[in-house]
């Protein structure tokens, strides 16, 4: 490590991550002192009393984890009390070193605070290799790894980028060898380093008392009969100027609509809006279908009423169709989003939670159906071939659409009279589930799906604007309850 970051013996490093972690134990004390270098250890991270410990301890070299220096980025600039003086580039910082500072914060934040070099790196502790990018320009921004030419050549005997089976989290094969199969330059895959097969521990030394999970990072027969490799569980690419690029963890990659849709890619492109404060993106499985549908759990720094509009059109334009999300997730204002101890997001609570309302409901978070939506006023469920809609006027409550009927009923009393009652009966029907009322069900869903239609050329033709002033139509509780309860063949249609 002090190798390739060129600590010196005059260097002050400052971290501020936990030491129960190697990245701040091993990576940042043991390589200091290693080095003869001084170290200098904050309490705990705060964009508060980051830059404060760093210009009190002269500290010029930092470390970072996670997502600090995008909070640092986001944090707003502290002044001198006295002279009131900008004090973001009033350091001695000349390098910054760590792993997972994003490629869209990655120049904003050298420029803001006057750093000039950026180490970024990749390793695993019980890993066996390492990825280290000591960068000093924009030719290898965002990358974990950098090698020359004649490195890469060594390098490829010991990595390896091979194609991955999302679905099933394991290395495709071939049906006809049975070997993995390398990717090209420029696509993602699982990276995976050559072990020994004959003496596996002295490349992987696996995880103490647990020989099923040691084992399970150890691939046989990739490339040839009996040969070795570990599995890093990560999903890279690996350009022909020898730049690799971490593009997500093996789980956080979901598939939808048959493509491979990468949370990390996704989330910074979402970011990069000004609107938007974090972002956390996942999958969610939804019923009868295949896959898992984008969701993204939002804090937003904006929430005027066009904001949505804005954010839907920033997402199609910078995302292929498959991976704009289908649900965003709204934190209640106030709220953090729930981080590890090492300052990464937390993934695994919100996508077991899902779309289930109740469950985010009673988080005080808002769920709405999403960016992919086209600009089309409702949004369809589809169950059993019967549509149910919910327009955009942004209003969940039964009153509010009992209202709505009212004023598209004036151009028929009789049939409103009759609209009305088979909608009570429906009501009746979703919230008591009685089967025995199957016939009356499709009298008053033929009913309803008429009086849709009705409601949409009403629409059409009183509000022509109404396509164009919402791109994201909200997804009221009913519906989803509705997918809830009626869990048979029930699918999403955007119309």
């Amino acid at each position: 490590m002090p190798k390739w970051s060129g600590y010196k013996r005059p260097d002050v490093l400052y971290t501020c991550m936990p030491m129960y972690h190697s990245a701040a134990s091993v990576l940042a004390v043991l390589a200091a002192l290693n080095m003869g270098a001084t170290v200098c250890i904050g309490r705990k991270f705060s964009t508060k009393t980051f830059w404060e410990d760093v210009r009190t301890s002269k500290a010029n070299v930092i470390q970072y984890v996670g997502e600090v220096c995008r909070y640092l980025l986001s944090a707003p600039p502290q002044y001198d009390p006295v002279t009131g003086e900008n004090l973001d580039r009033k350091n001695d910082v000349r390098m910054a070193f760590g792993n997972g500072l994003r490629p869209d914060v990655w120049n904003k934040f050298k420029e803001r605070f006057g750093i000039k070099t950026i180490a970024e790196f990749y390793s695993a502790t019980e890993g066996a290799g390492a990825g280290w990018n000591y960068s000093n320009n924009d030719f290898s921004k965002g990358a974990v790894g950098r090698n020359g030419f004649i490195y890469w050549l060594l390098l490829r005997r010991g990595w390896a980028v091979v194609e991955l089976d999302v679905e099933t989290e394991q290395p495709h094969r071939s049906k006809t060898t049975g070997f993995c199969t390398r990717v090209p330059y420029g696509s993602p895959g699982e990276m995976l380093y050559k072990l020994n097969p004959e003496d596996i521990s002295s490349g992987y030394q696996g995880y103490f008392n647990n020989s099923s999970a040691s084992d399970s990072k150890i691939l046989r027969s990739v490339f040839e009969k009996d040969d070795a490799w570990f599995r890093t569980g990560d999903v890279m690419t690996w350009d022909n100027q020898g730049r690799v690029y971490f593009n997500d963890r093996i789980g956080d990659t979901f598939r939808w609509k048959s493509e491979n849709v990468s949370t990390n890619e996704v989330a910074e492109v979402l970011s990069a809006h000004p609107a938007i404060q974090e972002a956390n993106v996942y999958g969610v499985s939804l019923p009868h279908h295949d896959g898992r549908a984008g969701c993204v759990a939002l804090i937003l720094k904006d929430q005027s009423p066009g904001i949505m509009k804005e954010l839907a059109t920033h997402a199609k334009k910078g995302l292929p169709s498959y991976a704009v999300p289908l649900f965003l997730r709204v934190k209640k204002e106030g709220e953090e989003m729930e981080i590890t101890g090492t300052v990464k997001m937390v993934k695994h609570v919100v996508r077991n939670q899902g779309i289930d309302p109740g469950v985010v409901e009673e988080s005080g978070d808002q769920l709405c159906a999403a960016l992919a939506v086209s600009s089309s006023w409702a949004v369809e469920l589809v169950l059993e071939g019967k549509g149910y809609c919910a327009s955009n006027d942004g209003h969940d409550d039964d009153d509010d659409d009992d209202d709505d009927d009212d004023d598209d009923d004036d151009d028929d009393d009789d049939d409103d009279d009759d609209d009305d009652d088979d909608d009570d009966d429906d009501d009746d029907d979703d919230d008591d589930d009685d089967d025995d009322d199957d016939d009356d069900d499709d009298d008053d869903d033929d009913d309803d799906d008429d009086d849709d239609d009705d409601d949409d050329d009403d629409d059409d033709d009183d509000d022509d604007d109404d396509d164009d002033d919402d791109a994201i139509v909200k997804l009221s509780w009913a519906m989803v309850t509705v997918m809830r309860n009626f869990d048979v063949n029930a699918s999403l249609a955007f119309r």
